[in-house]
């Protein structure tokens, strides 16, 4: 994998990474989001929850955890953000005023 030049590198697609790098893409940050998962989004694509923002109206309303995902990662990518799955980080370490970040695919051959 060739180098790049990023503003903002996330190691985990998860929520909060994902929410994360859309926000700082929205302004304008260039971002790389690497997860060794071969599907973004966390652990939320396997589940399934109440709705938290409608218990308080007492209504049982139920998310699917793939379409919150989906959506999370439709807005990063709209954003700008890079998504890079099947990456397996290994090494971060400076260099001056820069950062080197260091993957390798989680399946050999697959790069």
């Amino acid at each position: 994998m060739k180098a790049e030049r990023v503003d903002l590198v996330i190691i985990g697609s998860g929520p909060a990474g994902l929410a994360a790098a859309a926000e700082v893409s929205i302004k304008g940050g260039r971002v790389v989001v690497l997860d060794e998962n071969p599907i973004p989004g966390g652990r939320l694509p396997s589940q399934v929850h109440l709705d938290v923002e409608q218990l308080w109206r007492l209504k049982r309303r139920w998310v699917i955890g793939r379409d919150r995902a989906l959506r999370l990662v439709g807005e990063a990518r709209e954003a700008g953000t890079r998504i890079r799955c099947g990456r397996s980080v290994w090494h971060v370490f400076p260099t001056g005023p820069t950062w080197h970040v260091c993957t390798c695919p989680v399946v050999p051959g697959k790069d």
